[in-house]
């Protein structure tokens, strides 16, 4: 008897003087379908006596309680991203998570590995840059960098909800920007019998960029002694463009 819509009753010895409780539907705290942590508020009606003497048999209502119990949060991120070279403090992103049960909805993060060094985790939840400069963060040595999380919630409810956790690496996307190239400073030598249009030397800039929308480089005179010297903008070659007293150049680079 009571209510055979949620549970069983089965009889669990040969004597039939011992049975058990079976629930015949998934019996679920967080779906709104059935009342938690009220006592009492399922029962089941028992009939129950010896077969031989009907006028033994008799009838008891055994209270049942629906007990709410714990249940693990998920993270939900899998990938985040940040730009190269970023400096400190910089915010990147949010992790997510999800924890069904109600009560949880403070959770708390903790950053369990990082190998770059490069990135803090409040506990919120918050990823941020760790340090100016981290050499790790750099899109042409590590386009991937991966951090583990874990996340735990409250898990103070009562009897059997202890704190539970989960854990998960997360890929953090280093997203390439264009990096200005270098052009070191020269000292080039001329003899003074060079014919005019003789390459007498050739810059070579240096650029950490391997996207080729970033490293096509433009070499471009903007001073000194012009009228002497001229830069091939795609080569880099210094080309002898006359023969009178030869001085200094300056340049700048694309």
């Amino acid at each position: 008897g009571g209510d055979t819509l949620l549970f069983d009753v089965v009889r669990d010895s040969a004597d039939g003087m011992i049975i058990r409780l079976i629930a015949k539907v998934e019996l679920d705290c967080e779906n709104g379908q059935y009342v938690c942590d009220q006592k009492g508020a399922y029962s089941v009606k028992l009939a129950y006596g010896d077969p031989a003497f009907p006028e033994s048999r008799t009838t008891a209502t055994v209270p049942v309680t629906l007990v709410d119990v714990n249940e693990p949060p998920e993270i939900l991120t899998d990938t985040i991203e940040v730009v190269e070279n970023s400096p400190k403090n910089t915010v990147i992103d949010t992790i997510e998570a999800f924890d069904i049960d109600i009560y949880d909805s403070v959770l708390i993060y903790t950053l369990v590995e990082d190998k770059s060094g490069c990135f803090d985790l409040s506990r919120r939840g918050v990823v941020t840059v760790k340090t100016d400069k981290c050499p790790a963060l750099d899109y042409e040595t590590n386009p991937e960098l991966p951090i583990t999380v874990k996340v735990t919630d409250r898990g103070t409810h009562g009897k059997g909800m202890e704190p539970l956790t989960d854990t998960k690496t997360i890929i953090v996307k280093v997203k390439d920007i264009n990096e200005a190239p270098k052009l070191d400073d020269k000292t080039i030598t001329v003899k003074e019998d060079t014919p005019v249009g003789t390459v007498v030397d050739r810059l070579v800039a240096k650029d950490p960029d391997t996207n080729p929308d970033y490293n096509k480089l433009t070499y471009t005179v903007i001073g000194g002694d012009t009228a002497t010297f001229k830069v091939d903008p795609q080569t880099g070659d210094v080309i002898l463009k006359d023969t009178k007293k030869t001085g200094l150049i300056s340049g700048w680079i694309s």
